[in-house]
């Protein structure tokens, strides 16, 4: 691979963005194969993403095409990107970019959003052990939960729920607002996040109707 920059591009601030640099790949809505690849090439974090180039994935052991739309409209969705090519990576071959076409990308960037662990919000110690004492683990849970209901659990008074409805407003979410599918059938946590990747799944697609690109 090509010598990596010391910064990953993107939005340069704005809330949590360090925090979700740190996510998990397994923690975003990427399909068996695609985090299988990742998996194998070693990239373990959002972070590493960012810092390699379309060509530095295209080489990676059955890391197709497919895999490559399903990766940049994912890092879209989140307001990222892998890093843009240099003109030594063009020197080398770097393939021709791969844009991807999805629909409905505001849904996309919440539910990608609401996929994220609640870590990503950078909340105070009080708040974040607050979410633990609520067992909340995850942005879509949160968002299931209106400010009344989490005032009745130890740790989150008023400042507190203020700070965590802050920090969800910097990823486009709020308290009691339904998000676009409905998880309140879903028997536990897994579940709904599997439910909510199969929506981001099924958006990968163009309305006109063509093979999803995911």
């Amino acid at each position: 691979m090509a010598d990596l920059p010391e910064e990953p591009p993107g939005d340069p601030g704005g809330p949590g963005r360090e925090a979700v640099l740190s996510v998990r790949v397994d923690d975003l809505p990427f399909s068996v194969r695609t985090a299988n690849v990742l998996a194998c090439a070693r990239i373990t974090r959002v972070g590493q993403l960012v810092e390699l180039t379309e060509a530095d994935l295209m080489r990676a052991r059955n890391f197709g095409r497919k895999s490559l739309v399903e990766v940049t409209a994912v890092l879209r969705a989140l307001g990222l990107g892998l890093r843009p090519p240099t003109p030594w990576d063009r020197a080398a071959g770097a393939p021709p970019g791969m844009a991807g076409v999805v629909s409905n990308p505001d849904e996309i960037r919440q539910l990608c959003a609401a996929c994220l662990p609640t870590t990503a919000l950078e909340l105070s110690a009080r708040a974040h052990n607050g979410l633990v004492n609520a067992r909340i683990e995850y942005l879509f849970q949160l968002t299931a939960r209106t400010e009344p209901e989490l005032l009745r659990f130890q740790l989150l008074g008023r400042k507190t729920v203020d700070e965590i409805c802050e920090r969800l407003a910097a990823f486009g979410l709020q308290l009691g607002k339904p998000l676009p599918v409905d998880l309140s059938a879903c028997g536990g946590v897994e579940e709904a996040r599997s439910l909510l990747h199969q929506r981001i799944r099924d958006l990968g697609g163009e309305p006109s109707g063509r093979t999803s690109p995911w």
